[in-house]
């Protein structure tokens, strides 16, 4: 709100509160991310690790690994059942989640600051006709705010960033 007073004569005008966050953002990070969930299962769902530690460099994010089994375990016990070395989750979080695999995803995701969901999108082989498993399935039903899917057959592959797709819907904020 704005207003100017010149004898007896006040006007107010209002002034739109427009916040806009790519270009207000006081860091180098511009992208509201900044967090990077990566759901872990022994089969293959590790092979998205390169690709959020990746973001998480670009993004200045923090990665939180977070592994889906039957039970709870210690960290080494769930690193060697996952195939990973302490030296390749250095800097990540290590949560844990029991019970539905995708409940506990996308719980985490309620709780943790401006959250990205990195997971493969299956694992194993994909079976005829379907181009994502289910616990995939089961977390896009749960319709999460941002996810990126990493096919296990590309992750292999050195991953850097070479095309973005951005939805533009006309409005200033999008330029």
């Amino acid at each position: 709100m704005v207003a100017t007073n010149t004898e007896k004569e006040v006007v107010v005008a209002a002034v739109p509160d427009w916040k806009d966050p790519l270009r207000e953002s006081s860091s180098r990070n511009a992208f509201p991310v900044r967090t990077i969930l990566v759901p872990l299962e022994a089969g293959g769902s590790q092979l998205a690790l390169p690709v959020a530690q990746a973001l998480a460099r670009l993004l200045e994010a923090t990665v939180h690994l977070l592994p889906l089994a039957e039970r709870q375990r210690g960290a080494r016990e769930t690193l060697e059942q996952l195939g990973l070395s302490a030296d390749q989750i250095r800097g990540a979080v290590l949560d844990e989640v029991s019970g539905d695999p995708a409940d506990g995803i996308m719980d985490l995701a309620r709780r943790v600051p401006a959250p990205l969901i990195v997971m493969a999108s299956h694992t194993g082989r994909a079976r005829f006709g379907a181009s994502v498993g289910a616990i995939t399935r089961a977390v896009l039903a749960r319709r999460p705010g941002a996810l990126l899917l990493v096919p296990p057959e590309h992750a292999e592959k050195p991953w850097r960033l070479r095309r973005v797709l951005m939805a533009h819907d006309g409005t200033p904020s999008a330029d």
